[in-house]
């Protein structure tokens, strides 16, 4: 998985959250949806704060060199 697979999957999860959010005021049942995806949220942003900070150490690593 890259760096642009992540961004992809971010952006969906955050405007699926919007989507189901806005959606929760007409219907009480979408809005189980909206906490499911602010969790996965949650999980993306932290894989891809991980993913980041491993590619800033191994570059960091390489220009020591």
């Amino acid at each position: 998985m890259t760096l642009s697979d992540f961004t992809i999957s971010i952006i969906f999860a955050i405007f699926s959250c919007l989507f189901s959010c806005l959606f929760s005021l007409f219907s009480p049942l979408l809005s189980c949806f909206c906490y499911v995806f602010k969790d996965l949220v949650w999980v993306q942003l932290i894989i891809i704060l991980q993913f980041s900070l491993k590619s800033i150490f191994l570059v960091q690593l390489n220009t020591n060199k």
